[in-house]
């Protein structure tokens, strides 16, 4: 009311740019000079004039204002997803092969919201939901309960092993674990989701594997397979979108890697913002 007053040079044009009366803002203001203790405003024949006091308040008054207006603006454009910031916290796989369409039609759609990608393990990831600091994940879902968090959506990945193409003189209907195994292993890092799925595996069989070459990510392990230097174990799904396809060729095996689920969640009990709900849409929409 104070600003009002001040800027509209009078209480009737106050009142009339409030839609209250004049006594209610006539009233509130000398509500205002007695807990200040000083007066604010000279009533003149025609309109007001500041005093020194009143001329200090509005200084500081009238920048904290443009703030809280400043502020309601950027809430609507939020609202609207016209600016705001979203988190996604996923491994750079499951970005690279399952979402680059989805984050790309996103970001046209929304070209105002700032996209952040968290290259991060399912763990990690899981993590920066509980800390707020994601507002959405994928993670791996094999082996871990996420009771915490809720699932939008699920995808099933089969896992098959690889090696560079035509290195395999004699065809075989199928290799057992043992013959598998006794290839050379291009692995992802242990603390991996999917490195202790494709352990498992081998563990299941009486076998203890051993990485020859440790690498941290899909990517790398594709491209060194292309170059023949061993077997790795991929996704087949993640295999057909790769560039890589093309250069390697899937082992016969007798027994397939069990199948695993990928995960695209939030955090439980969370409501989700306006951006997160924009693209969760667009996830759940997708065939």
């Amino acid at each position: 009311m104070f600003y009002s007053v001040a800027t509209e040079g009078g209480f009737s044009k106050a009142a009339r740019k409030l839609f209250i009366s004049q006594s209610a803002v006539s009233q509130s203001i000398s509500q205002l000079e007695e807990n200040i203790g000083a007066r604010l405003f000279i009533r003149l024949a025609r309109g007001i004039r500041l005093t020194k006091e009143g001329e200090i308040l509005l200084e500081h008054v009238s920048p904290a204002l443009e703030k809280i207006r400043t502020a309601e603006k950027r809430l609507e454009d939020m609202s609207g997803l016209e600016s705001g910031k979203l988190t996604v916290s996923a491994s750079d796989t499951f970005c690279m092969y399952l979402f680059p369409g989805l984050l790309e039609s996103f970001i046209k759609s929304h070209p105002g919201i700032l996209m952040n990608i968290a290259n991060k393990t399912s763990s990690e990831t899981r993590a920066l939901l509980e800390n707020g600091e994601a507002d959405i994940g994928i993670v791996n879902l094999y082996g871990k309960k996420y009771d915490n968090l809720k699932i939008w959506k699920e995808y099933t990945i089969h896992d098959c092993f690889i090696i560079k193409k035509g290195t395999l003189k004699k065809k075989k209907a199928k290799l057992s674990v043992i013959e598998i195994a006794q290839f050379k292993h291009i692995m992802l890092e242990k603390g991996t989701s999917t490195r202790a799925h494709i352990d498992k595996y081998f563990n299941d069989k009486g076998i203890e594997i051993e990485a020859d070459i440790e690498l941290g990510s899909v990517e790398l392990l594709l491209k060194f397979t292309a170059r023949g230097m061993g077997v790795s174990c991929i996704a087949r799904e993640f295999l057909e979108k790769s560039p890589y396809k093309d250069m390697v060729e899937v082992l016969p095996a007798q027994s397939q890697v069990k199948q695993r689920s990928i995960g695209v969640v939030t955090l439980k009990g969370i409501p989700v913002s306006k951006a997160a709900e924009a693209l969760l849409g667009i996830i759940m929409e997708e065939q």
